[in-house]
């Protein structure tokens, strides 16, 4: 049987055991509290983009918990890798997640309180906060005893976002979505932001393999 066909027979019986022990608590606060701020009676002079984007960020933070992985320790000689329990995570994560987000953008849409704001830069900048703040979770995992880095990534997307509404130089990548050429800043953290958390999902014993193998040959 090869590596694939094996990987595919594992997932769900791995799926159907991941709400046991995936702390997903967090993030299911937030979606609650989120569709409640946005589902409130509006303010004189509300801003719909506004309560849209403090929701998003605020479940950006939730989702790094979900990471958090306590039996990491115990499942080290695992033949299912450390990206691939990750990314078995985030697959089953991720989805509900987009499908909250286009909730409450539809429950914002139908009140036609105040014109929206371009929903699609708003989700990529949800999308990229998501990113930072699952790579800050992992990268704090490594220097982690007991498999937890979720206080961490939420920390760093709590304070990236606040750093974005500060008088910053024009430089600073992490513009709301609102200013000028964010799309393209959005994006570039993004990429930078995956490739963090992939690198950081990587297994420990394959840089210590690759670094000797490199000794090795040198020597």
């Amino acid at each position: 049987m090869s590596v694939v066909a094996l990987r595919y027979r594992q997932v769900p019986s791995l799926a159907r055991r991941l709400p046991m022990a995936m702390p997903w608590q967090p993030a299911g606060v937030a979606a609650v509290v989120g569709l409640a701020v946005v589902a409130s009676t509006p303010g004189v002079g509300d801003d719909p983009g506004l309560r849209l984007r403090i929701v998003g960020i605020a479940m950006a933070a939730a989702l790094a918990f979900v990471l958090d992985d306590r039996a990491a320790a115990t499942l080290a000689s695992s033949p299912v890798t450390l990206i691939e329990r990750r990314a078995l995570r985030l697959g089953l994560v991720l989805p509900l997640a987009a499908l909250w987000w286009i909730g409450i953008v539809g429950v914002v849409s139908a009140r036609r309180v105040a014109p929206l704001p371009s929903t699609s830069l708003l989700a990529l900048e949800l999308a990229m906060y998501s990113a930072l703040g699952f790579a800050g979770c992992v990268w704090s995992q490594r220097r982690s005893d007991d498999g937890s880095g979720g206080a961490t990534g939420a920390a760093t997307v709590a304070m990236l976002a606040l750093a974005g509404v500060l008088p910053l130089p024009s430089w600073w990548p992490l513009a709301h979505s609102g200013s000028g050429g964010a799309s393209l800043r959005l994006q570039l953290v993004l990429t930078f932001a995956i490739a963090a958390l992939v690198l950081g999902s990587l297994d420990p014993s394959t840089g210590r393999a690759l670094r000797n193998r490199r000794q090795a040959t040198g020597a």
